[in-house]
């Protein structure tokens, strides 16, 4: 490259490598403002320098990655609209019962039993929750729980044709893991159960009676299809998911039908605005599932579990707890991200 001995901006030596040619320099006075270096001005005696030129261009194609990199911003959706998946949704933000079910024609919670209160603090942005935590016969239902059929309420658990299906709540754990025992009596979550005869689910934690270990699993009980063995997931106990005392978690249980796989997935994941989607713990094949849509009616509770006498409160929150007719995505339910650039 042809030096300019006369040509500096400020102080600085530079070389000017066009328009004429590579190594021709620019006549004096002649300047293209389009073609002025950095920090030079129209009138100075300037030069184009190539490591400067090559600095500048490698900024700014820094820069341009690391906002094609940054397009994607993670967010919490809920609280939850309504959606045409939407069988129950309740966001259980009253004081006092009844809890409205969003969902049109749904069904309203207007039983509150044993020492379980509502207008308590939830995550933040979810105004309040509900809590089973004091006693072990605490829930939330649509009528008192009885060991017999007057509690009993018609309502629909899934797709009636195809059997797909999502349930999932937020929950805050009050206890700690480490020291918590309650024998072999499960923490109830959601409970669609029955005295005898249709018995379509129970969605809950249990430490499977391992006093002092820490471990805790979520289950899944098909009732009706398959009977007395749950599907488990281990819920974790080390990572960003790690169940803790005074965390909310998002948790969740999808089947997306017989007919597109028969597949049951489990999902545990810590209340983070960082996240982007439902994280897995686990996944398991339900072929034998009979619909959850029963026509006598069943004893449906948030928190405990609506067969005989209550037991197993849940002992902390419950908060936007929501049913659909399908299997919500990882990304379709409480995380998801927004695209600022495609």
């Amino acid at each position: 490259m042809t030096k300019c001995p006369d040509n500096r901006c400020g102080d600085r030596p530079l070389c000017w490598t066009g328009p004429h040619s590579a190594a021709e320099p620019q006549p004096h006075g002649r300047q293209d403002p389009r073609r002025l270096p950095i920090g030079c001005a129209i009138g100075e005696k300037c030069s184009f320098p190539r490591g400067r030129l090559l600095a500048v261009a490698a900024v700014l194609i820094s820069a341009a990655f690391c906002f094609i990199g940054s397009s994607a911003q993670a967010l919490i959706v809920g609280p939850y609209s309504l959606d045409a998946s939407t069988l129950h949704l309740w966001h259980l933000n009253e004081t006092a019962v009844p809890a409205l079910d969003s969902a049109p024609d749904g069904t309203n919670l207007t039983a509150l039993g044993g020492s379980a209160t509502l207008g308590n603090a939830s995550y933040a942005g979810f105004s309040t929750a509900l809590s089973t935590a004091t006693t072990l016969g605490d829930y939330l239902a649509p009528r008192t729980l009885a060991a017999d059929t007057s509690d009993n309420t018609l309502m629909t658990y899934d797709d009636p044709a195809t059997g797909a299906f999502t349930y999932e709540a937020m929950i805050r754990v009050d206890f700690n893991p480490a020291t918590f025992n309650r024998g072999n009596v499960p923490l109830y979550l959601i409970c669609a159960e029955n005295e005898a005869g249709d018995r379509p689910f129970q969605f809950r934690i249990h430490t499977n009676g391992v006093f002092g270990s820490g471990a805790f699993i979520l289950q899944f009980f098909n009732l009706t299809g398959d009977g007395n063995t749950p599907f488990v997931a281990a819920i974790p106990t080390t990572g960003p998911d790690a169940i803790a005392q005074g965390k909310w978690f998002h948790v969740a249980v999808t089947f997306d039908g017989v007919a597109a796989g028969g597949h049951l997935v489990f999902y545990w994941t810590l209340m983070d605005p960082s996240r982007i989607q439902a994280n897995l713990i686990a996944s398991a094949a339900m072929a034998n599932l009979i619909p959850l849509a029963t026509t006598s009616g069943v004893d449906f509770s948030l928190g405990n579990v609506g067969r005989n006498t209550p037991n197993g409160g849940f002992a902390g929150v419950i908060d936007e707890v929501r049913l659909s007719r399908i299997a919500h995505a990882p990304a379709g339910m409480m995380f998801n991200s927004t695209n600022v650039i495609t």
